[in-house]
């Protein structure tokens, strides 16, 4: 099998979506000389590691189907939103009734917060009938005062939530694409690495 180094474009738009989240990671590729910068453009230095980068890229996109891929991205979302809610779950259950007021309504959009039958944390964190979706999540883990022993992860987590609820694909009879499906997983991943038991 042969793999083709990835075009300058995946990888600009890569190394673009990782300088707003997460600077220090691209400052550390350029460092360390596996990619260059020029102009705002970013290629890979070395051929070898432009093959590496190529196969692993090809086995995030391996499942081609779209019935595999809407499968994946379902049972990886659904697992991964079930840990998030069980780590707030747990973590709510450490807080003041006032607080947790205060995060909620700090966490969710007003229209959101508005429609909720209740309050309680056993409710809104349920196995079986959460109401929150992804992008409650996300608001969650962006709200001060959340899992703060997060630390600076908390914002680049925050935004892999938003991408995960953006790609939602499947749940409007749409495929992904490439680029799409590849970007779910390392959202997917970072959550996943972040919230599940090793």
């Amino acid at each position: 099998m042969t793999f083709e180094q990835p075009s300058e474009g995946w990888l600009t738009g890569f190394t673009s979506e990782y300088m707003s989240e997460a600077p220090e990671l691209v400052d550390h590729l350029i460092g360390y000389g596996l990619i260059t910068a020029h102009d705002g453009a970013y290629s890979i230095a070395f051929s070898a590691v432009g093959r590496v980068v190529a196969s692993l890229r090809q086995d995030i996109v391996a499942l081609c189907s779209k019935d595999e891929r809407w499968s994946t991205a379902c049972v990886r979302r659904n697992t991964v939103e079930q840990a998030i809610r069980s780590a707030l779950y747990f973590w709510s259950k450490t807080l003041s009734s006032d607080f947790w007021q205060e995060i909620l309504k700090k966490s969710l959009t007003d229209s959101r917060f508005a429609v909720l039958a209740s309050t309680e944390p056993n409710y809104l964190f349920s196995s079986k009938e959460s109401p929150l979706f992804m992008s409650d999540l996300g608001g969650f883990l962006r709200s001060e005062g959340v899992l703060d022993y997060l630390g600076n992860r908390k914002e680049r987590l925050a935004s892999a939530a938003m991408k995960v609820n953006a790609l939602r694909k499947e749940a409007h009879g749409n495929d992904f694409d490439d680029t799409e499906f590849a970007a779910l997983c390392a959202a997917l991943s970072e959550l996943e690495d972040e919230f599940l038991l090793p």
